[in-house]
């Protein structure tokens, strides 16, 4: 026995008292709110940022190759019959084939030979418009994309931006 006659289990008691046990579950509670916080954040700017990268990358990627392609244009043979469709002749190509890029149905579709649209292929899809023009004779071209702004989730008109890419390409035999 101890000095007041209480045993010593008594007197300095090892487990947790009620306050002890408060506090911890609120800290834990606040922890599991922000992380539940954070996983949300994180949600909804995933589905606003992975569309609008690959919105972007589809027109980067198209961008790149038409610039490549009409950069091994002889420019004798260029013509923008409408604003969003070039033909052209490339050095690479038997004579009299000519090649075409067109923007139909929210893609960009090169056809390497006109006569034959069997062999068409897909640069981009998913863009809004796509337009060629010549400056300076320069082939100016420009694409635009659509991407949600941040804080709307794309319920109307208003919540969507037009990106736009542009570029010019030199044609090789100036």
């Amino acid at each position: 026995m101890s000095r007041l006659g209480l045993p010593h289990t008594l007197q300095s008691p090892r487990g947790s008292t009620l306050v002890e046990v408060m506090l911890a579950l609120s800290i834990g509670a606040v922890a599991v709110a922000f992380v539940g916080y954070l996983t949300l954040f994180c949600a909804r700017s995933e589905a606003i940022l992975f569309p609008q990268m690959s919105r972007q990358q589809s027109a980067s990627l198209a961008m790149q190759a038409m610039s490549d392609l009409l950069a091994n244009a002889k420019s004798s043979t260029i013509a923008i019959p409408t604003s969003n469709r070039i033909n052209f002749q490339t050095f690479g190509q038997p004579s009299g084939h000519t090649s075409s890029i067109y923007f139909q149905d929210a893609k960009v579709i090169y056809l390497p030979n006109s006569s034959s649209p069997s062999q068409q292929s897909i640069l981009a899809e998913g863009l809004e418009s796509l337009s060629f023009s010549t400056i300076d004779q320069m082939i100016e071209i420009q694409v635009v994309f659509k991407y949600r702004k941040h804080r709307g989730y794309d319920s109307n008109e208003n919540e969507r931006l037009n990106g736009t890419f542009v570029t010019r390409v030199f044609p090789r035999n100036h």
